[in-house]
């Protein structure tokens, strides 16, 4: 009787094939874990605004969304001041691609929290909670999705007044994350942030971290108040605002763990 055909793979061959299945599969994780850190280092806009003419006609508060190029595309910015008019001409405006204010001081109780509608908020300083409001009309309010996004980064340009005298000097930061609690927080890290002045009545805020409490929240908001001017009322303008963030790269991880997978798959059909 003819002797039947042996046709099982070798133990030595068979061991080679597992062996470089397996270094294919480590190589793939080793792709990963690259296309992970690697991306760690490269933010990207969330939201820019480079506020097209507006209001039309003199209002309190003006809300602008987020510009083209913008990944959170819900992100919005409102400009807000207490009186509309002073002096015969319109106090909040746009143009320049800039929102810009005649007048920094005085109102800032006119302003209602969106969430409690109320004209007063709690704010935590480092572990103090005080029941106020933001202190002046110039206020600017920023409202934007944070999911998947860590490291955020804030850089407003601004133009000051012509006046040296009445140069705005810096400004505080207040943030809110949970749609628990309805207190703002502004630490040391935000209180009093200061401009840099690059010439004459131009200054900027050159990515100015936020705190790593925003990192990966749905619903951002901060507001940006008390802009401190050396002498009496002054002119603001600020624009473009830009705030900047590092994505998480669960694109390139899904692919990555897709592509084990299929190894695995592999390793174990031939096994």
């Amino acid at each position: 009787m003819p002797r039947t055909q042996d046709r099982r793979t070798p133990i030595h061959v068979r061991s080679t094939a597992q062996r470089a299945r397996s270094l294919g599969i480590g190589f793939l994780f080793v792709v990963l874990a690259a296309l992970w850190f690697g991306s760690a280092a490269e933010a990207a806009t969330v939201a820019e605004w480079n506020f097209p003419s507006g209001p039309a006609s003199p209002v309190n508060a003006y809300t602008w969304l987020a510009g083209s190029g913008s990944e959170s595309g819900s992100a919005s910015l409102q400009g807000y001041i207490g009186n509309a008019i002073k002096d015969g001409e319109q106090n909040l405006n746009a143009e320049n691609g800039q929102v810009t204010w005649l007048d920094l001081k005085g109102g800032g109780d006119d302003w209602n929290d969106p969430r409690t509608g109320s004209a007063t908020v709690e704010i935590d300083k480092d572990g103090t909670v005080e029941t106020t409001d933001f202190g002046n009309d110039a206020l600017v309010y920023i409202v934007l999705d944070g999911t998947g996004l860590s490291d955020l980064t804030i850089s407003i340009d601004a133009l000051l007044d012509s006046d040296a005298d009445k140069h705005v000097t810096s400004m505080d930061f207040f943030y809110r994350v949970s749609a628990i609690s309805n207190t703002w927080y502004r630490p040391a890290a935000l209180n009093n942030v200061g401009w840099t002045t690059t010439s004459g009545d131009q200054a900027n805020l050159a990515s100015f971290g936020l705190p790593a409490a925003l990192n990966g929240e749905a619903n951002i908001e901060l507001v940006i108040a008390d802009f401190a001017e050396g002498d009496g009322n002054g002119f603001l303008g600020l624009g473009p605002v830009t705030v900047n963030a590092v994505p998480e790269p669960t694109t390139a991880l899904l692919l990555g763990l897709g592509l084990a997978g299929l190894g695995w798959m592999g390793r174990q059909q031939s096994a």
